[in-house]
């Protein structure tokens, strides 16, 4: 099979998909590296970069996991307040032949992280479960936190788990939950057994998705659709490719990123 059609990227993009080709083929030229380069934010007014950075769901993508990390307990720093604190959900780990957490873990190919801390109004993205790919509820699908429930008597300062926490997709097109907003979905815990049989581990399905790896977003798309299609969960994405080493030791990188927009930017 030999793909030849661009489809991501509309008619009126044939700027942004000539320099996309360049780089795909790696022979970007220096007017595609001027092209590129006046997108950066730091060429941009303070109000211009305000308004790419805050308006609509922004994901900002990182080479690595670290600086992706970084950025992501920043911006969770700055959603989180004393009226609207962050929740620490830790994993429950069980095991029948009394192992310690990280043996345990062991016993599974890809073991859940330990804890998620979220609040209301974070940015998250389900990790390591496929609830309804169909729906939109697929793994990596991003959404804002609404609320977090507890049963009634729970706290979360004992370290009880929630009921469930409500999650607005906005790519998702399943059954109503909440008359009010469509959008909605309650996302409970999720259990596992390993691979041994002899263990179980309960956790929160939601990562803190303010940011994510180049890598991890591979597949999805930022920005305005044409008319008919559905709407990308993501608006814009502001990418860090890494350094020429990383890119060297990665060919790809900088192109796979960047080509996950459908629009270099509209203009507006």
């Amino acid at each position: 099979v030999e793909l030849k059609t661009i489809t991501r990227q509309g008619g009126d993009q044939d700027r942004f998909k000539e320099a996309l080709d360049n780089l795909r083929m790696g022979n970007p030229t220096e007017s595609d590296a001027s092209y590129m380069m006046d997108l950066h934010l730091a060429n941009m007014s303070a109000e211009q970069a305000r308004r790419v950075e805050q308006k609509g769901v922004v994901m900002h993508l990182f080479a690595t996991k670290a600086p992706r990390d970084e950025f992501n307990l920043r911006r969770l720093s700055q959603d989180a307040t004393n009226d609207n604190p962050a929740a620490l959900i830790k994993a429950e780990w069980k095991s029948c032949r009394r192992l310690k957490s990280q043996t345990m873990a062991q016993h599974y190919d890809n073991p859940p992280q330990n804890a998620s801390i979220i609040c209301r109004g974070a940015t998250v993205k389900i990790t390591g479960k496929n609830f309804e790919p169909d729906w939109g509820l697929y793994n990596n699908g991003v959404g804002i936190v609404q609320e977090i429930i507890f049963h009634p008597g729970k706290d979360p300062n004992n370290g009880d788990h929630p009921a469930y926490v409500a999650v607005r997709f906005e790519t998702y097109s399943g059954p109503i939950w909440d008359a009010s907003d469509p959008k909605v979905v309650p996302i409970p815990m999720v259990t596992r057994r390993c691979n041994n049989g002899c263990c179980t581990v309960t956790y929160c399905p939601l990562e803190l998705s303010y940011g994510m790896t180049a890598h991890t977003f591979q597949g999805q798309s930022a920005g305005p659709v044409s008319e008919g299609q559905p709407k990308n969960a993501v608006d814009r994405i502001i990418f860090d490719p890494g350094n020429r080493v990383f890119e060297g030791n990665n060919p790809g990188t900088l192109y796979m990123g960047a080509s996950r927009a459908t629009t270099a930017g509209t203009g507006k």
